[in-house]
C-alpha cells in the first residue's frame, strides 16, 4: 500500500562525483551519496534511497539501464506516492522522454533532478534541486506527470538540452506533435504497464550545409532526418537512396527539425518532395529525444508508424 513517502532512486551524474575533473571513475555509491547530499535533503522517515546496481555517468545510459529503473519503479510503485531519481544531465531528457513513453496509464509523480556540477565544487546545487524536486512530488501528487526539477523550475513538457553550464539547462518543448500523440495513445489506458525495452539501434540524420552520407546499405530499426528549420533538405542523392532502403524494409521514418518548437511544413519546399512517396510522420515541434522514445516505443510495440500518418 502507498505509504505517502517519496522513493528516491540514485542512478548516479555529475552530482555524485566527487572530483572537480568530474571523472567517471570517482562516482560515490548510495551510502556516500546519502552521507555527502542527503542528510541535507528534507526527507520523512517514510522516504527511502535506492540506487542502480552500477552507478553510471551520463555517457553510459542505455535501454538496459533504463530498464533496470523502469523495474525498480514497477516493484516499488505501490509502496510511495511518488518518485525522484537523480541522474547525469546530458542524458536526462532522453530517460525524461523514455519515461513518459513507456510507462502507461502513470498515475504518480515522476521527477527527475540532478546537477551541472559536482557535489564538491558546489555544495547547494544538488540538494537545492533534490529538495526542490521533492516539493514537486507533493504538489503533484496522484498526477501521472514526469517532469525535471532544476533550478527552481519544474519542466512537464519533453525537454532538450541546450546548455552545458547553465544551472537551468533545459529548453521546454511546447506545442509538440508527438506529445500530443503520446498522450491520445498511452493517457487513453486505465492499465498500468512499464514496458521493457529490447536493445535496438536507430539512426539520426542531422542535416546541414557540408552533412556526408558515407553509408546507404547499413539500416538501423528506425530513421530520424533531423531538418533545416521548417524542412528544407539538402540535394542529396545518397539521403534519397537511404529513405528508399528503409521505406522498402518497411522500417519507420520520421521528420523532426533543429529547431525546436518549430513547425514543419516540408510539402512547400521542393527540396523534401522526395519523401511524400514514403510512409513518413512529420513531427511539428518535437526534439530528437522525443523522436528516439517514440520510435522506441513504435518499434518495441511492433506498431506500423502507418497507424499514425
Amino acid at each position: 500500500m502507498d505509504n505517502n513517502g517519496i522513493l528516491i532512486i540514485y542512478t548516479g551524474g555529475t552530482i555524485g562525483m566527487s572530483k572537480i575533473d568530474r571523472d567517471i571513475d570517482t562516482l560515490i555509491n548510495k551510502d556516500e551519496i546519502i552521507e555527502s547530499i542527503l542528510e541535507k535533503v528534507k526527507l520523512k522517515n517514510m522516504d527511502k534511497v535506492v540506487a542502480i546496481r552500477s552507478i553510471i555517468d551520463s555517457s553510459q545510459l542505455d535501454y538496459q539501464i533504463f530498464n533496470e529503473i523502469s523495474s525498480i519503479l514497477k516493484m516499488e510503485y505501490d509502496n510511495y506516492s511518488g518518485f525522484i531519481i537523480i541522474s547525469g544531465t546530458d542524458t536526462m531528457a532522453y530517460l525524461q522522454s523514455l519515461l513518459k513513453w513507456q510507462i502507461i496509464g502513470l498515475e504518480k509523480p515522476i521527477i527527475l533532478t540532478g546537477a551541472i556540477n559536482s557535489y564538491d565544487q558546489d555544495q547547494k546545487e544538488g540538494v537545492n534541486n533534490i529538495n526542490y524536486g521533492i516539493e514537486q512530488v507533493e504538489i503533484y501528487k496522484n498526477q501521472g506527470i514526469v517532469g525535471i526539477a532544476m533550478n527552481y523550475k519544474l519542466l512537464k513538457n519533453p525537454t532538450t538540452k541546450t546548455n552545458s553550464i547553465s544551472k537551468s539547462p533545459y529548453q521546454e518543448i511546447i506545442n509538440s506533435d508527438l506529445e500530443k500523440l503520446r498522450l491520445k495513445i498511452i493517457n487513453n489506458s486505465d492499465e498500468l504497464k512499464f514496458n521493457i525495452l529490447n536493445d535496438l539501434k536507430l539512426e539520426s540524420i542531422y542535416i546541414n550545409p557540408f552533412v556526408y552520407i558515407s553509408d546507404t546499405k547499413c539500416l538501423a530499426a528506425g530513421l530520424i532526418i533531423i531538418a533545416y528549420g521548417q524542412g528544407t533538405f539538402k540535394e542529396d542523392i545518397l539521403l534519397k537512396e537511404k529513405a528508399k532502403r528503409y521505406s522498402d524494409q518497411k522500417k519507420p521514418i520520421i521528420v523532426i527539425s533543429q529547431c525546436n518548437n518549430n513547425n514543419l511544413n516540408v510539402k512547400q519546399y521542393q527540396s523534401g518532395s522526395f519523401l511524400e512517396k514514403y510512409e513518413v510522420l512529420y513531427c511539428s515541434g518535437s526534439c530528437i529525444e522525443e523522436g528516439i522514445a517514440f520510435l522506441t516505443y513504435l518499434i518495441n510495440s511492433n506498431i506500423l508508424l502507418s497507424e499514425f500518418i
